[in-house]
């Protein structure tokens, strides 16, 4: 009877974490689809070694809370002729892995709700010369067929 009542409890332990499974891999897909990513400035010309400032925001068009993901943003910021633009010794050093002793809290944002916050990209990325500027940012989102991608709009600045 014993074995029987392990066997059954330990059954119903992995229907559990099978359905569990399944729910978060459908979760992390649903977190793409409902939350976007938006890139905005005050200004959107900027003269030679002045900070350059872009808010992003977080907005959930979903009806429920999410976890924001907890993965480092990956920015592009891109010449008008398509070549990449060099990093800052703090812009190396934010690509850098995190340690296995780093602790990442995760921020929810409530239903219908917007998460804003700024990030100085001068400080990470020499954006000196005159010229377009085209940025962008994504967030990975893993998955359990791998790895899923909440992108930004591309904001156009310019150094004058």
């Amino acid at each position: 009877m014993k074995t029987r009542t392990a066997s059954c409890a330990l059954l119903l332990s992995l229907i559990c974490m099978s359905f569990a499974c399944a729910q978060q891999q459908i979760d992390r897909t649903f977190i793409v689809n409902a939350l976007k990513l938006e890139l905005s400035t005050e200004k959107l010309n900027f003269v030679p070694n002045e900070p350059v400032i872009i808010k992003y925001a977080y907005t959930n068009t979903s009806k429920v809370a999410l976890d924001l993901p907890t993965e480092p943003f990956v920015w592009t910021v891109r010449r008008e002729d398509g070549k990449p633009v060099a990093e800052t010794p703090e812009g190396r050093r934010r690509k850098a892995p995190r340690g296995a002793d780093t602790v990442v809290v995760s921020p929810a944002v409530g239903a219908g709700a917007s998460l804003t916050h700024e990030e100085t990209l001068s400080g990470l990325y020499v954006m000196n010369e005159p010229g377009a500027y085209f940025i962008r940012v994504e967030v990975a989102v893993p998955d359990g067929k791998g790895t899923a991608f909440i992108k930004s709009n591309m904001l156009r600045i310019t150094i004058k």
